[in-house]
């Protein structure tokens, strides 16, 4: 079987550690395409809007916009997200019981941040408040949301007004990279927006070298469950190989993917 891997996954070099069964291909997505090819796994950040392209999408897809793999096997071609059908799954690894009828603050306006919100909902959250630096960034993907998200009252907030927040929300997702905007990281660390007992969950990883992530160190130190970038992006690999490859050579389950990942990415 013939497998191709997307130029822009940061796992490309560490599958390629794994010895997975068949050939794989790397390169972008127009040359990916244009190969007699199994499937295609993506980034859901460099795929953002692929969807579009495709005659079929499936209502997951749809709803989420979030892209892991594209299936291309006898001429049916589709995207898929193995992280939405997962996603329910992943929060179990907060080890806390959400309290849905609170609010759920999802940062960023990308494809982690409209995956979230969807799972968020799922979840039975009814109160979504997207924040961003500027509200006009979040109404397409309030809009698209409000499309299939009945009784869920959803809005856009302002990175400045967060900290104004009543200790209202159970859970927070932040999918502004940190390398990117530490300064609002910084602000974000205050988290009195946070009720006791909430779950905190990051989307990336911070580059080699950079500071620390002030959000982590202070739901750390503030006794809330965390769920880092390292975690997420883990989990989501695992799961969309697991689901398309059937079996990974020598890893059994998540735990051992996310070990081998962790010792590898430790000496890079």
């Amino acid at each position: 079987m013939k497998w191709g891997l997307h130029e822009s996954l940061t796992a490309k070099d560490f599958w390629s550690s794994l010895s997975l069964a068949g050939e794989w291909v790397t390169g972008d997505f127009d040359q990916l395409m244009g190969e007699q090819l199994q499937g295609i796994f993506v980034n859901p950040e460099t795929a953002m809007g692929i969807e579009s392209k495709f005659k079929e999408v499936p209502r997951a897809v749809f709803e989420c916009r979030f892209v892991d793999f594209i299936k291309t096997q006898k001429s049916h071609i589709s995207p898929s997200s193995s992280m939405r059908l997962h996603g329910e799954e992943f929060f179990s690894l907060g080890t806390r019981i959400l309290d849905s009828g609170k609010w759920a603050y999802i940062t960023g306006y990308g494809p982690w941040s409209q995956l979230f919100a969807v799972l968020a909902v799922s979840k039975g959250f009814s109160q979504l408040r997207i924040v961003v630096e500027s509200p006009d960034e979040a109404i397409p993907m309030i809009a698209h949301l409000k499309k299939f998200c009945f009784n869920v009252e959803i809005e856009a907030l302002r990175f400045t007004d967060l900290t104004l927040q009543p200790n209202n929300g159970s859970l927070l997702v932040n999918s502004v990279d940190p390398g990117a905007n530490l300064e609002f990281l910084e602000d974000l660390a205050y988290l009195n927006f946070l009720s006791p007992g909430a779950l905190l969950i990051e989307t990336h990883v911070s580059p080699p070298g950079a500071l620390a992530n002030p959000l982590l160190t202070e739901a750390k130190n503030s006794k809330l469950a965390v769920l880092d970038g390292e975690t997420t992006q883990a989990f989501a690999e695992y799961h969309v190989l697991r689901d398309n490859l059937g079996v990974i050579n020598g890893i059994g389950d998540f735990q051992q993917y996310q070990l081998r990942r962790r010792q590898f990415f430790a000496t890079k």
